[in-house]
């Protein structure tokens, strides 16, 4: 098996919170992941036969750990928006 991090400015917070796809890319080529709404830092993904094949050509698998990539600054707007949305999860 191969185990990756795996980040990227399209992984970001709000991709996190409200889930989506992205694109990964493995030995066997590129997968759509689906990444469930509410997915913590972290979180293992298991893509079964999209590994390194072995001697007898049977592939493994790619063990993906999301790490989510959040925006360096914020402007007024974000900020308001977050610290709102923060008061409502309380």
């Amino acid at each position: 098996d191969v185990a990756c991090d795996w980040s990227s400015d399209v992984c970001s917070s709000d991709l996190a919170l409200l889930g989506g796809r992205v694109e990964i890319d493995t030995p066997q080529g590129p997968i759509k992941l689906t990444v469930p709404p509410c997915t913590s830092g972290g979180a293992m993904f298991r893509l079964k036969g999209r590994g390194e094949k072995d001697a007898g050509g049977k592939a493994g698998d790619v063990l993906v750990r999301l790490r989510i990539v959040v925006p360096p600054v914020l402007d007024d707007e974000s900020i308001a928006l977050i610290e709102r949305f923060s008061e409502l999860n309380d």
